[in-house]
């Protein structure tokens, strides 16, 4: 099944969990998931929720010097996200600027 709606909520998670999406998209979000293993866990989900071929956008802040983390924020190095991203199953297929 592919859902076509916009998905605001997680009210009615269990209908979601049997959705494929074509595109997801996680803008200025995922570096708030301060716990390492849950943020793997999320790229894994978000990979497990795309179907084949689908495509992952994220922003992130792909720190170049010294990671920096907080209570609500965890600022991972560019090579750590990476990392993860691959190890959940993606293709990297373009990295650009998000501010500059």
């Amino acid at each position: 099944m592919v859902c076509l709606k916009l998905v605001t909520n997680l009210d009615n998670l269990p209908d979601l969990l049997a959705c494929k999406f074509q595109v997801v998209s996680a803008f200025d979000v995922l570096f708030h998931i301060v716990d390492d293993e849950q943020y793997k866990m999320a790229f894994r989900n978000i990979y497990d929720l795309l179907e084949k071929g689908g495509a992952l956008m994220i922003s992130e802040n792909f720190v170049r010097t010294t990671p920096k983390r907080s209570s609500f924020q965890n600022n991972r190095s560019a090579d750590e996200i990476v990392d993860i991203i691959v190890k959940a199953g993606f293709k990297i297929v373009r990295r650009s600027p998000f501010f500059v």
